[in-house]
């Protein structure tokens, strides 16, 4: 029933605009009829005849636009409908004083100034009105279409996750069988002859079989989210068993600030952009060099260290990414 009220008040403004276009065109009709009629009005009533026209555009009923709250939609309908209404008492106004004098037999009509000073502030309440109207629904419509984007963008990111955590168990399980087939053991009797008697000796033949891997990784869409935040999931096989890596970092570009921060040596700077959780010491270009690889690269020491103490993988380079799929 939400939705009902929705619909119909946003339909009740897109009446209410094409009524104010009807309004507003008797209005500037009047108004030629005025001699020297204020140019500042003539302005107002363009104006006028602009919001109409987008207000009447307004079509809640369209399935791909979001619901607006009913509460917002009745308050642009109400504004809306006082800006029509303080319209319509003007143009009845305007169309009295402009019958009477009429009857001099002028072809231009003479409005006093207190009369063209009473249309002009009618004019401006009405516009205002309308003005208002239209920026609280496109403030409720587009905050309306943000909360979509980020339920989108968690939901994706959540299903992601539960994709990463399934993988790892599956690839957990499977280890554990492989391990078991890596080594081989075959029992063997041999005769000794300093003993004089047979043993029993236990060999292994290791299973020659090519290390395996796997890279994972989600970001954030770039037009959401600048810079990127992205999940990355690894994980290889070595002799002793499968071993996995998860990191979340920032996928930056050389002009942000953790960047710049470290290519100028900003240790303050480094520090109050991971304090503030603006950066990770895994952050890293979209090409896949770290914030290590560029300490590293200038010689700077003390901001190598202050990555290595707050976890940056010497092992995790710019020369091993580019050797993961992506």
């Amino acid at each position: 029933m939400a939705e009902i009220g929705v619909i119909a008040s946003g339909m009740g403004v897109a009446s209410l605009g094409l009524q104010l276009m009807d309004g507003i065109r008797k209005l500037k009709q009047f108004w030629d009829e005025v001699k020297e009629a204020p140019e500042d009005i003539q302005y107002t009533l363009e104006e006028l005849e602009t919001l109409s026209l987008i207000l009447s555009d307004i079509q809640t009923s369209d399935s791909n636009m979001p619901s607006i709250p009913s509460a917002t939609a009745t308050r642009c309908l109400e504004l809306c409908r006082r800006g029509t209404d303080i319209l319509n008492t003007t143009v009845k106004d305007l169309n009295g004083a402009i019958s009477k004098r009429r009857k001099i037999g002028s072809a231009k009509v003479v409005l006093k100034k207190d009369t063209l000073e009473k249309f002009r502030n009618r004019l401006r309440d009405a516009q205002y009105m309308l003005m208002l109207s239209r920026q609280t629904y496109s403030d409720a419509l587009q905050m309306e279409y943000h909360k979509l984007q980020i339920e989108a963008v968690q939901s994706n990111a959540n299903r992601q996750l539960q994709e990463f955590e399934e993988l790892k168990v599956s690839i957990t399980r499977s280890a554990d069988v492989m391990s078991r087939t890596m080594l081989r053991s075959r029992d063997t009797v041999v005769y000794d002859f300093q003993k004089k008697r047979p043993t029993r000796n236990r060999t292994r033949n290791k299973l020659d079989k090519e290390a395996k891997y796997f890279h994972r990784k989600f970001r954030i869409p770039q037009w959401f989210s600048s810079p990127n935040y992205t999940w990355d999931f690894s994980g290889y096989q070595a002799p002793s068993g499968w071993t996995f890596n998860f990191r979340q970092y920032y996928t930056v570009d050389r002009q942000s600030s953790t960047w710049e921060c470290v290519r100028k040596g900003d240790l303050s700077g480094l520090q109050v952009l991971l304090q503030n959780k603006k950066a990770t010491p895994f952050d890293r270009l979209f090409s896949g060099e770290t914030l290590l690889d560029l300490a590293s690269s200038t010689g700077d020491i003390d901001m190598c260290r202050l990555l290595l103490n707050q976890g940056a993988d010497p092992n995790d380079s710019f020369a091993t990414y580019v050797l993961w799929p992506s």
